[in-house]
């Protein structure tokens, strides 16, 4: 027996297992879901919420150094620290470093919250509760959405930070201060 064809089953044997394991690789990366890596807390890839406003920052997945670093969540959370005048707003551009960090945990420790540098659920849920003070919002009855504007107490209403989303619930959209444009808060992607 020659062995070019002792070589071609030798060859298909090894080939047939490979391929499998790999178009089974494949589908299994095409159906994981980006978004429960991306937010531990309730799974969703956006800031995102139902019924009202008011409650949709309770269950955020973090973003720090290490989690969701380079995103239109840490984007959304620099805007924050900038409308309350802890981060410059040359500082917003979607990526969590150490100037980002330092302002999270001054705003942290100014809120008697762990100073830990990480805006995380406890954070955001902090943030959700200025809803009484800082965030004001209506409802758009023609376009079927909230509106919603965070600014410090003190501040005019007209500099507020815009948050839209639907009635029916849905990802959150804000308005960048540093750029003027309009971004989803996602958690795997950086549109600041």
């Amino acid at each position: 027996m020659s062995s070019t064809p002792l070589r071609r089953r030798t060859l298909r044997r090894v080939a047939v297992p490979l391929a499998a394991a790999t178009v089974a690789l494949g589908v299994a990366a095409v159906t994981a879901t980006p978004a429960a890596a991306s937010n531990s807390y309730n799974g969703n890839a956006y800031i995102s919420g139902a019924d009202t406003p008011a409650d949709d920052l309770n269950d955020e997945g973090a973003v720090n150094m290490s989690t969701n670093t380079v995103s239109s969540v840490t984007c959304f959370w620099q805007n924050i620290l900038y409308m309350d005048g802890y981060l410059a707003k040359s500082g917003i551009d979607g990526s969590f470093g150490p100037n980002t960090k330092a302002a999270t945990a001054q705003w942290q420790n100014d809120r008697q919250l762990t100073g830990d540098g990480s805006a995380g659920k406890a954070t955001f849920t902090e943030a959700g509760i200025a809803f009484g003070s800082n965030w004001h919002w209506t409802e758009n009855t023609s376009g079927g959405r909230y509106w919603v504007g965070y600014r410090p107490s003190d501040g005019p209403v007209e500099s507020a930070l815009e948050v839209t989303r639907p009635f029916d619930g849905g990802a959150w959209s804000f308005i960048n201060k540093r750029t003027g444009k309009w971004v989803t808060a996602a958690y795997n992607t950086n549109g600041c």
